[in-house]
This record gives structure tokens, sequence and C-alpha cells, in this order.
């Protein structure tokens, strides 16, 4: 259900939605400015794990909520129930670390004026490109495949209060995320906000960049930030806000590897760091499953901390059990769904036979040459663009930190995504922010070999400057946070206008002119059946949502006999006998290279007649006998 008085203050309903994202941390801020947490993590890694343990108590409100069977709470517990769990989260760490002192950090890089001023300016250029580029799709809809017949999907399941369908075991924290803004601004209308709440998460590790420099002036963490701009500009184009959850699991692994940086520096106390990083690795994980390089990374820093003696094992365990608290009940549900039947994993589709039959070298082979060059392609020359980052890659490598990055995380990664998941370069969204910055060591490097080196910082001198206090006053948070709201309420927005705007331009996604063509079909002289196919502005334009159905090829999904007879090009009619609910459909929407064989055949027999032709799709009419019985 939606806040009906809500309906003409469709700002203020935003905002209430992104102060439920981001955690209720802009009305802790005054608060957190006077604890251990606020002193030692500062402004921005603060919002960082805000949003994370935000989106993380949204999620565990919802799934309790749903799974408990309680559709019918009113729309405010939910939000309600995530604010509690908010502010219970920070109120334990900071009591957990109320004592704690800041730690000396390790080292103060100090660099000629002119390096810091080149790298401030690769930024502002970086930023400008990517916001130049991201502004021409807003305001905008989801019109991506598999955000549509998934993600999205799965948000509105969770907005009916619903637990979701045919997940294939892929964890839930990015729909119950857009779920929370659909309760407050109707999903017939959201989309537009929705995109724009999505360009959070490629904002934070920029935010985590900006924090490293002015934690420790090392210049870097600049060319990281311009690397992480940059690389999706051209190299993920489109992905930051797409509703695909790669580019949120990207965001909560550099906040998992920041954290655990800042403790290993000694910036924050040791054992607040694995507490946070232990937040940010479960927000990766519920987000997508390459999220758990993460909590590998965790794994790793623990053990060297233990083998040091930095870490004692009741700590650790004490730390590990916050991650599986939080992460393990949703693995747990979904495995208890797999093994009844109600729900399929997709793992021996998607890292077996999707490769079809390719050994390990070949499967990696394909990988660089076909996904990831593919992918360096938007920078105009594939070959240019890999040259450049494997330069500046073995730039890195002659420094320690740049050899643990490439070393440690970038290369093993790389394997295993190629080995594995290669099927989508997206898949290698999650280690793109620490292949960014071991780039900005790279062009660190190599402008410090032609710029005159100065002596290190002392370490007092490193204490004091290289300090970050959140810098605001005690109330200004709350203060900034009022007057939004004021402007928000008198903004001249209604949600009936936003959703007018969402109508239109999901009638402008994908080929307008088939749309079009769709839409008048639809009047006259109407689907007297179901349409299936594999456009996805069928399913979201609402002359033709209610007549259409998806269709999915995936063996994990249909049955063993019809995926058979899909591999012999078998005709339609015959789909149908063998899976009775193919009957209802009447019309086919598909593209060339969708079932071609078993199109071709039904063409040839004259089971399907094509109706229309746009592109590489053909609209087909269904003539197939009754089946017995029905």
């Amino acid at each position: 259900m939606d806040v009906d008085a809500l309906h003409t203050h469709a700002a203020f309903a935003a905002l209430i939605a992104l102060l439920q994202w981001v955690g209720f941390t802009p009305l802790l801020w005054p608060w957190l400015a006077t604890t251990a947490v606020g002193r030692q993590l500062g402004f921005l890694p603060t919002l960082c794990v805000g949003v994370g343990i935000g989106l993380l108590a949204n999620f565990q409100v919802f799934f309790a909520a749903v799974a408990a069977g309680q559709g019918g709470w009113p729309a405010w517990v939910l939000p309600a129930g995530a604010a509690a769990l908010t502010v219970l989260a920070w109120g334990g760490l900071v009591r957990c670390f109320r004592h704690a002192q800041p730690a000396v950090q390790s080292l103060l890089v100090t660099n000629p004026w002119y390096r810091d001023a080149i790298g401030m300016a690769a930024v502002i250029v970086a930023l400008a490109l990517y916001v130049q580029d991201v502004a021409l799709s807003h305001p905008g809809v989801f019109d991506a495949w598999d955000t549509i017949s998934s993600w999205n999907r799965w948000a509105m399941e969770w907005h009916r209060q619903t637990l979701p369908t045919n997940t294939s075991g892929y964890p839930q924290l990015l729909p119950t995320a857009l779920a929370g803004l659909y309760r407050w601004v109707d999903p017939r209308a959201a989309e537009p906000v929705a995109r724009l709440f999505l360009l959070l998460f490629p904002a934070l590790p920029c935010l985590l960049f900006v924090d490293g420099y002015r934690r420790w002036r090392d210049d870097a963490f600049l060319w990281g930030c311009a690397a992480w701009l940059v690389l999706l500009r051209f190299a993920f184009r489109g992905m930051a806000d797409s509703g695909y959850a790669d580019v949120p699991v990207a965001c909560f692994v550099a906040v998992t590897a920041y954290l655990l940086l800042l403790g290993c520096r000694g910036a924050v106390n040791l054992r607040m760091a694995l507490a946070l990083a232990a937040i940010g690795a479960a927000a990766a994980l519920l987000t997508k499953q390459p999220g758990g390089i993460a909590w590998l990374l965790w794994l790793g820093m623990a053990a060297v901390l233990l083998v040091r003696r930095q870490l004692s094992w009741p700590s650790a365990f004490g730390k590990a059990a916050l991650f599986l608290l939080l992460a393990a009940p949703w693995y747990l549900w979904v495995a208890w769904w797999i093994w009844t039947g109600a729900d399929v994993t997709n793992i021996d589709y998607l890292v077996g036979s999707i490769h079809a039959g390719r050994s390990w070298g070949q499967r990696i082979g394909h990988a660089l040459q076909g996904p990831l060059m593919g992918a360096l392609a938007g920078f105009g020359s594939a070959a240019v663009a890999a040259s450049a980052i494997g330069a500046l890659l073995a730039a890195a490598c002659r420094s320690p930190g740049g050899r643990r990055l490439v070393f440690g995380l970038c290369l093993p990664y790389l394997l295993l995504w190629a080995s594995l998941f290669s099927y989508d370069i997206r898949n290698f969204l999650p280690v793109v922010v620490p292949v960014a910055w071991a780039l900005g060591i790279g062009v660190r490097n190599i402008l410090g070999a032609f710029s005159r080196k100065r002596p290190p910082a002392a370490a007092g001198e490193v204490a004091v400057v290289a300090s970050i206090q959140p810098g605001l006053r005690r109330w200004g948070p709350a203060v900034a946070l009022a007057a939004v709201a004021m402007l928000a309420w008198v903004a001249p927005w209604s949600i009936e206008d936003l959703r007018l705007r969402q109508s239109a331009l999901q009638r402008e996604t994908g080929d307008p002119v088939l749309n079009r063509y769709l839409i008048d079909y639809e009047r006259n002289p109407g689907f007297d059946g179901v349409l299936m196919g594999t456009y996805s502005s069928m399913l979201i334009i609402e002359e033709l949502r209610r007549h259409t159905v998806m269709l999915t090829s995936d063996p994990n999904v249909l049955p063993r006999a019809l995926h058979q007879a899909l591999e012999r090009g078998r005709p339609w009619c015959e789909l149908v006998a063998i899976a009775p609910r193919f009957a209802p459909v009447r019309y086919l929407l598909l593209h060339r290279f969708i079932l071609s064989p078993t199109i071709e055949s039904s063409l040839a027999e004259g089971s399907l007649h094509v109706i229309h032709e746009q592109g590489d799709l053909r609209f087909m009419r269904v003539s197939c006998p009754p089946l017995p019985g029905l």
C-alpha cells in the first residue's frame, strides 16, 4: 500500500526513501561526531558504512516480516523497523568502541604541489565525462532485460509483501532496497527516482578515494578515483544505474576493502575496522554472490592478524559471528527452498553448460578475447586500452601495495572470472575499484620517477595532519536535513506527474516504432491469448504487460524433456504437447537468434505465421490444435 498523503509531495516521499537507504545517518551524525566511531572514521566513511547498515536493516526487516507471513502490516512498519535496527547497530558499535583511542597512522605521502594538481584535474575531467554520459539517460526507466525480468520484478514482489519467485538463489538486498522506495513512491512512478538513487553506489567509492587522499595525501587515490569513473564511462557504460546488482556489489566490496585498509594502516581502531568490514562483507554477499570476494578479503586479513598475534581468536570469532548473523539466514532459507523444490539454482548452468564444453584454457582465452576486449573497445581501441592498463598495472607492481593489489586480488579474481563467470563482463565489476586503485598506484609510481622526492613526514606530523574529523558543527547535518525536507515538501512535483512521465518513457524504450505497432495491435484487433517473448519493453509498457510472459531457455527452469526438444529444434506445437503451460500462448515476439531451429521448423509446417518484422525481432501468431482435455 502507498502513503496517500504523500502523493502530492513526490520529492518529500523520495527524500524519506533516501533516508531509509542511507541508514538514517544524517540524523545520527550529530551523535556520532562526539563518539569514537565518528572521530576515527570521519564523515565520508561514516556515510558509506551508513548506507550498508541502512540497506542491511531494510533487507532484514523485509525478509523477516514477509517470511513470517505478516503481509498485512501497515506500510510504516518496515521503514520504522529498518530505522530501529540501524540505531541499534550504530549504538552497539559506539558502545563497543567508546573507549578506543585513534591509532597513529603509518605514513603521510608528501608530493610536489603540481602532482596533486594534476591528479585533481584528472578527477574533474573524469567526473565531467561520467556526469555528461549519465545525464543523457536521465530521466529514464529500467530497460535492461535482467533488471525487468529479475531484479525489478523481485522488488515488486517484495513491495507486494510476498516472497520473490524464481530467484535462482540470487540474494535480495537490492530488490528490497527498491521495494523500500516503492513503499513511499508509487512503483508506477518510481523508476526515474530509482535510477537516480542507484547512482549512489558508484558515488560511494569516489568518496572513499577522496577520504584516502585526505588522510595520506597520496595522489594514487586521486588517480584511482579518476580511473574508476573512466572505466564506468567507457568500459562499463550504462551499468551505473541500469538496475543490475553488479555496481552495488563493487561498492560494498570497496567499502569492505577500505575499512580493512584503515585498520591495517592504523587509521582506525583494528577491532572497529574488522567489525565494520564484516558488515560491509555481509552487504556485498547479500547483494550478489560475487560479493563473497569481500568476505574472502576479511578472512585473509583476519588470518594475517591472527598469525601476527594482533588479533585474538575470541575477537575474530565475534566479528565472524556478526557476518554470519547478517548473511546466513537468507542463504539458509534459499538452500531450504531449493531442497524442497520451491526454487532452483542456475550455478551449474552459469559455470558449466553456458561455456559450451570449452576447456579451462579455452574459457580463459575466450574471456580475455571476448567479453574483456569487448568492454575495452568502449575506449575506441581495445588493444591500446589493454596495453595502457597493462603498463600501469606493471608500474603499480613497483611498490609493495601495488603488488599486493595486483597479485593478491586483481589477477586471482580475473582468472576466477575468466574460468567460471565470464559469460558477462558485469561479473568482473566486484574488483574494478581495486583495479582502479592499482591503476592509480601505477600512475603515481610513473610520476614519482620524474618528480623530486621529499623525505617522509615524521610520525607526529602524520598523526596531526592526517587525522580526519567530521568537520561539521554538531547540529549542522540535522539543520541541513530539515531545510532539505522543507524544500522537498513544497516542491511542485506530484506522484501522478511522475507516473505519466514514467509511462511516456517506457513507451520510448527499445524500439519506439515497434512499441507503437504493438500498442495499436493491442487496441485493434487485440490479443486473444498470451504474448510470450524476449523483448524487454513488452514487460514494462502498461498496455502490453498484462498480456505478456517472458520466455526462458534456462535448462534449470525448463523440464528436461522440453529442453531436449528445444535442442533438437522440434516445432512449437510439439513443445506445447510436452509443456501444457505453453497452451495459452497465442503470440511470440522473439529475436531471430532465439530458438531459431524451432521457429524455422514451425514456420515451415505452418504452426507459426509472421505478423510483423522489425529489425531482428519477429512478431508471430501461434496456430496449434487444442490439447486433449483443454
